[in-house]
């Protein structure tokens, strides 16, 4: 606190703008056992509903809370204890000025927990100290947040400017994805949407002809639909993006996989996906939505502040930069290269990809990966989806080549350092 207070005295005129994640119900490092990690988790969920006032089996507490060791569950719950008592300093400082805006993120799935109860508690002190939820507030997620810290300040510097925050209409491929809850979440989508729309300062339109930007939220699940079912949409996509829509497309996918995405349908049916504003289909819905929110949010500002044909220009193709490593990161490793990586790992002898010796390994580990998505995005390349030029703010644009480069940052598969720098080519009229 000190150390924040001496900055923002140092420079007054400069925002501090902070996040901060509060913990997860799962057992931190240091607590041995999966016995006792697992009888920990489920005691915490207990623990959970009954601060919520909801009953609960007290023989099962009893019997849960007789596997777990003192120490173990002194140490889980000091852990909620000081992370919650760093989130209210930070609300103090919010609140005294010291801190422009606040963001606490909560990255976790569990419908009732401690950290369900420290979040209500924090809760009921912003409530107490009346600051406005536009300068702190708890959201769902955690990797998105300063993407979305970054973005929401286009907009405030958008307002300064004397433009209007941006219109976001909110579509689903079909109804009943609104209220699907998904992995690693314990809200549904159209909470989270919104509460990311709400994040960015975007207002929520009441139609796509009253809005700035389309969020359209495609949330495969292949227990629940089929090629056939999905494929309207890649047709509503096309048509929308015909008629000069700005979209950001949220391609979720239950099980993390490629056939229950909607990207390998909009290239089979020649969809222009590089006309798409934004895109991302990271494997949690508060990750994806927040992504694709911010990615759309940052270029509707971007357009609306650049003065010259060259600034729409150069904003056009970064633009298209940031679209392009969406597309390969989420869809194209991560849910086709990564498998072919692994097996080649696991046929090597590495029984677990998420602890690799890349110390050794690190170059053939990076030949793997750059083979095959280099092979994959050539294959994406030579298709009518990618190589259709696209209209873009008085602008024809191609893209030529993704110009794709990745590589292992750390010994394990699941994460990449993956750039993209696409050739672009603009058409003259």
């Amino acid at each position: 606190a000190a150390y924040l207070r001496d900055l923002h005295a140092a420079h007054p005129d400069v925002p501090l703008h902070a996040f901060y994640i509060l913990p997860r119900a799962i057992p931190q490092d240091g607590i041995e056992g999966w016995r006792e990690r697992r009888a920990l988790l489920s005691y915490a969920r207990l623990l959970g509903r009954a601060g919520a006032g909801l009953p609960v089996d007290a023989e099962e507490m009893a019997r849960l809370r007789a596997e777990i060791p003192d120490t173990d569950l002194q140490k889980y719950l000091a852990h909620f204890d000081e992370s919650t008592a760093l989130a209210a300093m930070l609300i103090t400082l919010t609140e005294e000025g010291t801190l422009t805006r606040l963001v606490l993120g909560q990255d976790d799935g569990e419908e009732f927990s401690v950290g369900n109860l420290k979040k209500a508690e924090l809760s009921a002190l912003l409530a107490q100290k009346n600051i406005a939820p536009e300068r702190a507030m708890i959201v769902h997620g955690a990797d998105e947040i300063a993407l979305s810290m970054l973005a929401r300040m286009a907009v405030d510097d958008l307002r300064v400017r004397g433009g209007a925050p941006p219109r976001i209409s909110l579509r689903y491929a079909r109804d009943d994805m609104a209220d699907a809850v998904f992995p690693f979440m314990a809200v549904s989508n159209d909470v989270t949407a919104r509460e990311k729309i709400t994040m960015l300062g975007g207002t929520l339109a009441a139609d796509d002809a009253d809005s700035d930007l389309m969020l359209f939220i495609a949330a495969g699940d292949g227990d629940a639909d089929t090629l056939g079912t999905r494929a309207p949409s890649a047709a509503e996509l096309h048509r929308m993006l015909s008629t000069g829509k700005s979209v950001a497309l949220v391609d979720l996918s239950r099980h993390f996989r490629a056939e229950e995405t909607l990207l390998p349908i909009l290239t089979e049916k020649d969809v222009p996906v590089n006309a798409l504003t934004a895109y991302a289909g990271w494997n949690t819905a508060s990750n994806a939505i927040g992504t694709a929110v911010a990615e759309a949010v940052l270029y509707h500002c971007a357009m609306k502040n650049a003065a010259t044909a060259e600034e729409r220009e150069r904003t056009a193709a970064a633009n298209l930069a940031f679209l392009t490593g969406r597309m390969a990161e989420d869809e194209f490793y991560l849910k086709e290269t990564i498998d072919r990586v692994n097996d080649a790992l696991r046929r090597a002898g590495y029984a677990n990809s998420a602890d690799l010796d890349l110390t050794r390994n690190w170059r053939w580990a990076n030949d793997l990966l750059m083979n095959d998505l280099s092979r994959r995005m050539r294959s994406y390349e030579s298709t009518a989806a990618f190589r259709t030029p696209v209209k873009q703010n008085g602008m024809t644009l191609r893209v030529v080549r993704s110009n794709i480069t990745a590589y292992y940052p750390w010994p394990r598969t699941f994460e990449v350092r993956l750039e993209a720098a696409p050739v672009v080519e603009r058409k003259m009229p």
